[in-house]
């Protein structure tokens, strides 16, 4: 969990991992791709250990593990140096938002891929990353899979990736659930001034430039259901919309499908106000 928060001016950048005491990045030893997984938290000691583990849980072992924090002043970062000598590298210091500390992520990256877990988000289990490799054709640029959202409430919804070619539809991935060249995402990287829905302009600008996309059927995470608020839900509705119209040249379509799926989303935000919160959750996940 990694929230947008003021910055906090005083506070001094403090770093460590494995990699602060030796020269660069680890090197594969496997013969294997290096993957670059990056945490992003801020304010989550509760959530934080949950992702270290799963992340030290793996079967496979050419793992880089970056966790970057926003300045946590709520004891996040005791439970990150609990861990320090098996995280390669991790630092604090205050950022402009989640996807600016995810940027910080990716300048640390030294792997073939950058896959992204944020705090209180877990693998689906300890063989996700094996089977997943073992999925990835050899021109692939990007790979996604499936995710399974959690709620409060205790009600889970697994979310099978769509096809790319719906990407105008809206996210048809969790960024949680995708693995991204190294190479292409430092070159890129998500624009900050897109405060909840800059993942998405990364992905269609991918796919506005034809990169290579492979669609896995593993369900890669577990996602901590978002809980945002019926404003953001709006804001990030109508921001999925305006992506697509930029990218597209079908704006009919894209307006009529969008007209249609913003009355929805208001109309599931009336209904969670009424309902039960069992209900309210299952219409969220929908």
């Amino acid at each position: 969990m990694h929230s947008d928060h003021p910055p906090l001016p005083a506070f001094t950048r403090v770093e460590g991992g494995a990699r602060t005491r030796q020269a660069g990045p680890r090197p594969s030893t496997e013969g294997k791709d290096l993957i670059s997984i990056v945490t992003v938290v801020w304010n989550a000691k509760d959530l934080i250990e949950r992702t270290i583990l799963s992340v030290l849980g793996q079967t496979y072992n050419e793992v880089e593990f970056i966790v970057i924090d926003g300045g946590s002043t709520d004891g996040t970062l005791d439970v990150v140096r609990r861990y320090d000598t098996k995280i390669d590298y991790w630092t604090s210091e205050p950022d402009k938002g989640i996807y600016d500390a995810m940027n910080k992520g990716v300048d640390r990256a030294g792997g073939e891929w950058v896959l992204f877990l944020n705090a209180g988000d877990v693998f689906c289990d300890s063989e996700v990353l094996k089977n997943v490799v073992q999925d990835i054709p050899p021109d692939a640029e990007v790979v996604y899979g499936g995710h399974q959202e959690d709620y409060e409430s205790g009600y889970r919804s697994i979310r099978t990736a769509g096809p790319i070619s719906d990407l105008w539809k809206g996210m048809i991935f969790s960024h949680q659930a995708m693995l991204v060249k190294t190479s292409l995402i430092k070159r890129y990287k998500f624009n900050v001034a897109s405060r909840i829905a800059a993942d998405y302009e990364f992905i269609y600008s991918l796919y506005q430039q034809r990169r290579r996309f492979h669609r896995s059927q593993i369900v890669i995470s577990r996602v901590l259901a978002d809980g945002f608020s019926a404003s953001r839900n709006l804001r990030l509705t109508l921001d999925q919309w305006r992506i697509a119209r930029n990218y597209t040249d079908q704006p009919v379509m894209i307006d009529l499908y969008h007209l249609t799926k913003l009355a929805g989303v208001c109309i599931k935000n009336m209904l969670k106000k009424v309902m039960p919160r069992r209900v309210s959750a299952y219409l969220r996940s929908r």
